[in-house]
């Protein structure tokens, strides 16, 4: 027996000691440096909290690794690895006038720290004043969008960075140009974000040359002039997101641009100054789901030919050019369910082949074009659409019969094309019985509104104004948010004296019509109504209802070119808005 306890020993001891650096090491690993916690610390003191974001961290002898909100530490060694603040309320002590580097970039273990939205807490800070001579080996992730960041980018930024990843400096007040050695350093950058700032100047030839692991890239809404780099996208493979929308760029797209890029899924081109035809290549990134040219100067023949055998494009934005022919062969792209193709110099007839390879369509636009309509009257499309832009492109005179099998319809816009049939029953019962936006204006529609007993009709904005609709407004239009009915010759407005429940109605237009007599003294459910047009009727008369009182939210009131008398009521001062009054 002893000589069996006697061999165990040896192995008890060994045990015991093992057990004992493991808790020397978990304790040493919980708790955080001192170091560290102390420029934690100097960075509280330095900052207003105004959303008392950092009222977890304690003083100098807590541990900072413990409940200290939005930092994080190794587990193994105890350093503080992560610090995530973003959207915390968080402003800069002293205005912005503090010189010194970022506490914070001190902490040379770091691999994230976001600080994002937080628009005052860098305020008027360079990103060389930020960093200044602080090295981060470790960090992968920064991100000071929203920061109120200002100055140059500092040419050698990055140099003390190696391992960065993702870079967001959008919404800021950057500017400048971009350096010719930006991402020099970052070969592992995989995402990059400058966009919303004030950067000028060409993008270098060498852009992207040392960032082989780029996939995401967005440079919109800057102030970046020049033509596109031939060479641009060559070096970054990888690339799957790419936006340089609203920018000042010029000239051709480059025929060589995108080579390279055949993981491309997202390209947005709009709002430059881009001019010349779309290149053939982009139509062969078979990878591509969004593609946006838009508001642009580009012209040519639109010509769609894909070597794609099922290409991915979804959504596709090309209005605002000075695009030629007829309308595109889309057999090859099945997938597409945005199509923007309005205001430009397009013509042609439409007929059912062209949209019935278009199973998923759910926008679609060809406004302001010259486009003519040939669909039959039995036509059932293969789609359901969400919202349609089809202003000024020659629809009429019939009311467009397919429209009643879209029943999903939100946002509809057929103004301008020249109908001058009625509008069917079918069109208030099953098309738009929930929508935002109806705007059937500037056509010839004539005759009375009807709608079936079990109808309802609310959305925000319904614009039926510059038609020839007559008879009684139905009470069922006052159950949107905005009502432009002018310039028709509606003659009944006893339809307020319907309406049993408060109505969300905010602008009411029946100005321009051949409403007569008196006005009904049924306004006690419009309270929400801050507009209201009753001018150019002519015909209107008598005094004012006592029930107008109760338009509490008004802000203005035209009643010119009537026949109205007597005094204004004594409930009017119940509007408290003083509205302002034209007689």
């Amino acid at each position: 027996m002893g000589k069996g306890i006697s061999l165990l020993w040896p192995s008890m001891e060994m045990g015991i000691a093992v057990g004992v650096s493991l808790l020397l090491a978990v304790s040493v690993a919980s708790k955080c440096f001192d170091g560290e916690r102390e420029v934690l610390l100097k960075f509280k003191h330095n900052v207003f909290d105004g959303e008392d974001k950092l009222r977890s961290w304690g003083n100098h002898s807590e541990d900072c690794c413990r409940d200290w909100e939005g930092v994080r530490c190794d587990d193994a060694t105890g350093h503080v690895i992560r610090i995530d603040l973003t959207i915390g309320g968080l402003s800069a002590k002293g205005g912005g006038k503090c010189t010194t580097s970022l506490p914070l970039f001190e902490l040379r273990y770091l691999r994230y720290l976001d600080l994002s939205y937080n628009d005052e807490l860098l305020l008027n800070r360079s990103i060389s004043s930020l960093i200044g001579n602080n090295t981060m080996l470790s960090l992968q992730h920064l991100n000071l969008a929203w920061t109120g960041i200002v100055g140059n980018i500092p040419e050698t930024f990055g140099n003390n960075m190696p391992a960065l990843t993702y870079l967001d400096l959008s919404d800021n007040k950057l500017e400048g140009s971009i350096p010719k050695t930006f991402g020099n350093s970052m070969p592992a950058l995989t995402y990059l974000d400058l966009s919303h700032n004030k950067l000028e100047g060409s993008i270098p030839e060498t852009f992207g040359n040392n960032m082989p692991a780029l996939t995401y890239l967005v440079l919109s809404d800057n102030k970046l002039q020049g033509s596109i780099p031939k060479t641009f996208g060559n070096s970054m493979p990888a690339l799957t997101y790419l936006d340089l929308f609203y920018n000042k760029l010029e000239g051709s797209i480059p025929e060589t641009f995108g080579n390279n890029m055949s993981a491309l899924t997202y390209l947005d081109l709009s709002a430059n100054a881009f001019e010349g035809e779309i290149p053939k290549f982009i139509w062969n990134i078979c990878t591509l789901k969004v593609l946006s040219l838009a508001s642009n100067s580009l012209g040519g023949n639109l010509i769609i030919s894909t070597l794609c055998s099922n290409h991915s494009l979804q959504e596709l934005y090309l209005p605002r050019n000075r695009l030629t022919g007829s309308f595109p062969d889309l057999t090859k792209f099945p997938s597409l369910t945005k199509l923007f193709i309005g205001y430009n110099l397009l013509r042609g007839v439409i007929s059912e082949h062209h949209l019935v390879t278009l199973p998923k369509l759910r926008t679609l636009d060809l406004s302001s074009t010259n486009f003519t309509f040939n669909l039959t009257s039995t036509w059932l499309p293969p789609f359901q659409l969400e919202r349609i832009f089809l202003s000024s492109c020659n629809l009429g005179p019939r009311f467009p019969n397919w429209l009643r099998t879209q029943v999903n319809i939100t946002i509809i816009d057929i103004s301008n094309n020249a109908i001058s049939d009625s509008i069917p029953s079918w069109f208030w019962n099953t098309t738009i019985t929930g929508f935002l936006r109806v705007n059937i204006s500037n056509n010839g529609i004539k005759g009375k509104i009807e709608i079936g007993a079990h109808a309802s009709v609310s959305g925000d904005v319904l614009d039926m104004s510059s038609n020839q609709l007559e008879g009684a407004i139905p009470s069922y239009f006052l159950n949107v948010k905005l009502l432009f009915l002018s310039q028709n010759n509606f003659t009944d407005l006893n339809s307020l004296c319907d309406i049993k429940t408060f109505s969300p109605l905010q602008l009411l237009d029946v100005s321009s019509n051949q409403l007569s007599g008196t006005l009904p003294d049924c306004w006690s459910y419009l309270s929400s109504l801050q507009v209201l047009y009753l001018g150019n009727n002519h015909n209107l008369s008598g005094t004012l209802p006592t029930s107008i009182g109760s338009l509490t939210s008004l802000k203005t009131l035209h009643l010119d070119n009537n026949n109205f008398t007597g005094p204004l009521p004594s409930s009017i001062k119940n509007c408290s808005n003083a509205p302002t009054w034209y007689l």
